[in-house]
């Protein structure tokens, strides 16, 4: 047993996280109504939810997707590579022990995770004109470009969002002033797993059909998740207030809630315009 210090006093404990508001609890009740239903009504499948998920924030074109035994994937091919990218990232940095810092890397590392992001935009834009036939392009796009150029704009999107999620979520006295990458080495290991994923994805095995398909539309969730669990923070004065993981939790779930209510409304809006067909572009 662990010896209490003589001069121990109980101004040593730490605050308790502030208690949820009225409001709180209602938003609360409306939000594990919401993912309930999310998760009770059809479809019923693993596909099937994806697919929803899919048609909810990705135009789905064949022609920009990858087919794994002859089935798409819910997520284009630069969706897909976004949304992996984005989960290794957060992996990393919870291995890292970097899940309450509260700083961007260097401004080297930024710089090129900056340049992940323009190399997508560029690729993008190209990919687009390919809409257009009447106007030249730069080069022909191919999917495991749009893959490759996604996955590494989803490390940055990792590496730009942790630092906010957690100086939002969790209390001053628990957060780490350093960050969430600190060396070439951390991001060596950032673009090495990234590396190993795409390669992986590119294989095109068969097997990985589900696996991709829950990753992907998981992250998707969990990314829209973060954005709407700072703004339920804000809403219910839970601010950076966390002491505990449980602390965060009605926020999270508020936030979950947020991101299915968005995804669901662009769905239905979807499927009224145009059925299951992919977006024009």
């Amino acid at each position: 047993m662990t010896d209490i210090p003589p001069d121990f006093t109980p101004e040593h404990l730490p605050e308790p996280a502030p208690r949820l508001s009225r409001f709180a609890w209602l938003l609360l009740g409306i939000s594990v109504l919401v993912i309930a239903t999310f998760i009770l009504a059809p479809p019923w499948s693993l596909m099937g939810k994806a697919d929803v998920v899919g048609k909810g924030i990705c135009h789905q074109i064949p022609s920009h997707s990858l087919f794994f035994n002859n089935q798409q994937l819910p997520l284009c091919a630069r969706c897909t590579g976004i949304y992996l990218g984005a989960l290794w990232g957060f992996i990393l940095m919870m291995i890292l022990g970097r899940f309450r810092a509260i700083r961007w890397p260097s401004a080297p590392i930024l710089a090129i995770l900056i340049s992940f992001t323009a190399l997508m935009g560029i690729d993008g834009v190209n990919s687009y004109i390919g809409f257009f036939p009447a106007l030249p392009r730069f080069y022909e796009s191919q999917n495991w470009l749009r893959l490759v150029t996604g996955t590494m704009h989803g490390l940055t999107m990792s590496v730009i969002l942790l630092p906010i999620i957690s100086e939002s979520l969790w209390h001053p006295s628990l957060l780490k002033n350093e960050p969430v990458i600190r060396n070439f080495k951390d991001f060596a290991m950032l673009v090495a797993g990234a590396a190993v994923i795409i390669l992986i994805v590119l294989t095109g095995q068969p097997f990985l059909l589900y696996p991709l398909s829950f990753l992907t539309t998981i992250t998707v969730l969990l990314m829209l998740a973060s954005v709407f669990t700072v703004f339920a923070l804000f809403a219910t004065g839970q601010m950076s207030s966390a002491r505990t993981w449980q602390d965060t939790l009605p926020s999270l779930a508020i936030g979950l809630a947020g991101a299915i209510l968005i995804i669901g409304g662009m769905y239905f809006l979807r499927v009224s315009l145009i059925g299951d067909a992919p977006l024009a572009f």
